[in-house]
């Protein structure tokens, strides 16, 4: 059976036609990325520029200079799977970060934080808020006091 990377046309047909990356054709043919590499300079295939290649993500899903566009269609998501870590990182990176704390006002350093009240961890942007360490800590204090009160009383 011929090996589809070792033939010219599809090759060139993949890259230049389909606008298949080296990834994408690497993958199809279960191989590594720089065996194909090998290929491209063994037949003279020319790279895109990385404006060609923008244009030929747009298709996918992608935007220029955003890679984080993909959501479900990634290949590491994990949904309703994903850690809490994970949860808080996805978003921060999306939700827009005050320069002073919203409880105390005071302009210092502010992290996000889950609202507890809710239950359970989620990625809609408004069970997190932005507030100071010190306002974190009264909080938890205070979301912890009451867990502990309500437990206490159905004994």
């Amino acid at each position: 059976m011929e090996k589809l990377y070792k033939n010219k046309e599809w090759l060139n047909d993949q890259y230049w036609n389909k606008k298949q990356s080296e990834n994408m054709i690497a993958k199809k043919c279960g191989i590594v990325r720089s065996t194909l590499q090998y290929w491209f300079k063994k037949f003279g295939i020319l790279h895109r520029r990385k404006n060609e290649l923008n244009q030929a993500y747009s298709h996918m899903g992608f935007q220029k200079g955003n890679k984080l566009s993909l959501n479900e269609r990634n290949v590491n998501w994990k949904g309703k799977d994903a850690k809490i870590k994970a949860l808080h990182y996805y978003v921060g990176r999306r939700k827009n970060k005050p320069e002073e704390c919203p409880h105390c006002n005071e302009k210092k350093e502010v992290e996000l934080s889950f609202n507890h009240d809710l239950g359970n961890y989620t990625r809609d942007h408004d069970d997190y808020i932005y507030i100071c360490h010190k306002c974190h800590f009264k909080r938890d204090k205070e979301v912890f006091r009451l867990h502990e009160d309500f437990s206490n009383a159905s004994l």
